[in-house]
């Protein structure tokens, strides 16, 4: 399912995680979203205005949007890229305003 918060939103544990459709994962409009512990992520990732933080044994497979940044600590599992084509409102663009590699 989606899971979407104002605030942080943190996962410890072990925790699996799997999005519905084309709806996105984990939705964060205000705070940052943190993967700690033993889990899969499956989904689109989204901290709109914080940063995403994937630490200990986590594994993702989808995609990350974050505007503070996205940080891999610990051991931390590999990102495999799953096109994600979720519903948008309006007229469906996203800008890209920065890239840093």
């Amino acid at each position: 399912g989606t899971l979407i918060a104002t605030g942080d939103i943190v996962t410890r544990g072990n925790y699996d995680h799997d999005q519905v459709g084309n709806k996105p994962a984990l939705i964060s409009t205000d705070g940052n979203i943190e993967s700690r512990g033993t889990g899969e992520i499956n989904g689109l990732i989204i901290a709109e205005k914080g940063r995403v933080e994937m630490k200990g044994d986590t594994y993702l497979n989808g995609a990350v949007v974050a505007w503070d940044g996205i940080i891999a600590d610990g051991n931390f599992g590999m990102v495999n890229f799953v096109e994600q084509k979720p519903e948008m409102e309006g007229d469906n663009l996203i800008e890209l305003l920065a890239w840093e590699m």
